[in-house]
């Protein structure tokens, strides 16, 4: 019996050191791993926005389409990014300004969906993810670049040192505080979570996201 007792109370301890180390590793890794699921979270959504803009300009410049959008729309907690476009013949005639009715030129529509031959070629939804738009915004890419429109309510920011207003932001609809935003801001505080894309007229595209104090190439 008393061989039985400590050999049980040796068990008991063993158990109780397990849990205690059980404890310290979840006590350190939990916060890693949320802090490596919120990283994932946004460069998920980046790289979903990327994809569309990269698509945009494929499409134009094999000729699928040669006028193409990449619209994002702010959605409840979330955001919208889709690709629209116009088909080769409406193109035409809308640059010579031959068609009748509301729409007879080359924009880069984003409040009515019939200026569009087609709409959502493609779509990607997010939740819990926003861009620094307020409201519906888009940039066009034509198959000759002579009908590019940016962003119509993008301001400049610095990346790499060089003033920009091609680009889009993307971070969590709430900041460290828990706060929530409806818009991201053009710079945050060192440990946020945020990426952002920039471009060209002609579609090439840049990948950063934002360290410590500024925006950092990938």
């Amino acid at each position: 019996m008393p061989q039985d007792q400590n050999i049980k109370g040796f068990t008991l301890l063993e158990l109780l050191v397990v849990v205690s180390l059980i404890a310290i590793l979840s006590a350190v890794g939990f916060p890693n791993f949320m802090d490596w699921r919120t990283d994932r979270l946004v460069r998920v959504a980046m790289e979903d926005a990327a994809s569309l803009i990269r698509s945009a300009n494929t499409l134009q410049q094999r000729g699928n389409y040669p006028y193409v959008q990449f619209k994002v729309s702010p959605s409840g907690n979330g955001v919208i990014f889709s690709t629209n476009a116009l088909k080769l013949n409406t193109y035409v005639q809308r640059k010579r300004g031959n068609l009748m009715g509301r729409f007879n030129n080359i924009e880069c529509n984003t409040s009515d969906t019939d200026y569009w031959d087609i709409n959502g070629l493609d779509e990607k939804s997010t939740s819990n993810i926003i861009t620094h738009l307020s409201k519906k915004d888009g940039v066009c890419f034509s198959n000759d670049a002579s009908k590019y429109y940016g962003m119509s309510s993008n301001i400049n920011t610095t990346v790499e040192g060089q003033a920009t207003d091609q680009y889009l932001i993307i971070c969590l609809n709430k900041d460290q505080k828990k706060i929530v935003r409806t818009n991201c801001p053009l710079t945050f505080n060192k440990k946020e979570k945020a990426y952002l894309i920039k471009w060209t007229r002609f579609g090439t595209i840049a990948k950063f996201k934002w360290s410590r104090t500024s925006w950092n190439r990938i």
